[in-house]
């Protein structure tokens, strides 16, 4: 018979020692996941809890709680695991953080759980399954970025993160220069 159980982790290193090979095999390029985690190491982030539920030993569920939302990823669930990871949450943070991740994990513990949630961007609730290709080709020539470029490509980057974010995204202009700079 099969048996699922939640896993909680008081110690964040003991959840991301845990989980590693599954987001490896399974998640692995999930941007949001994967920025949380930087954060997380890089000390930009605090987590404030961290929880995994397991079928016969398997994980199905991962879900952390840090101060920039919460975070679930799962496949393949069963009715059994959703009931306990709904058992687990706390709803009335998710509704002001926000709910991250796998799309049918987050629809079925919405479904499940009978609460109401308005649904903004809608790309950060769904996978993406194909690439999206430039319409149009550009013209001019392709070259490295280097140092010299660093203030054109700050404000062209800060012009970017404001327009996609509304003025609304939870990095600093700081934060987004420090990305450009080190993608250089």
């Amino acid at each position: 018979m099969e048996q699922c159980v939640i896993v909680d982790y008081p110690d964040p290193n003991d959840f991301l020692d845990e989980i590693v090979e599954y987001v490896y095999l399974q998640h692995f390029g999930h941007f949001l996941f994967i920025k949380a985690v930087d954060r997380l190491l890089s000390k930009k982030e605090e987590i404030f809890n961290a929880l995994t539920v397991k079928k016969d030993g398997e994980i199905e569920i991962i879900y952390m709680w840090t101060n920039h939302g919460q975070y679930i990823f799962g496949e393949h669930t069963c009715e059994e695991s959703i009931g306990l990871f709904i058992s687990a949450i706390d709803f009335n943070i998710a509704k002001k953080t926000g709910l991250f991740g796998s799309k049918a994990i987050i629809d079925a513990v919405l479904r499940k759980s009978n609460q109401k949630f308005n649904l903004i961007k809608h790309r950060l609730y769904y996978s993406c399954n194909n690439p999206v290709k430039p319409a149009l080709l550009s013209d001019g020539v392709f070259c490295k970025a280097g140092t010299t470029e660093i203030d054109e490509l700050s404000e062209m980057g800060l012009d970017f993160y404001k327009e996609e974010f509304r003025e609304t995204g939870q990095k600093t202009d700081e934060e987004v220069i420090e990305g450009i700079i080190k993608g250089i």
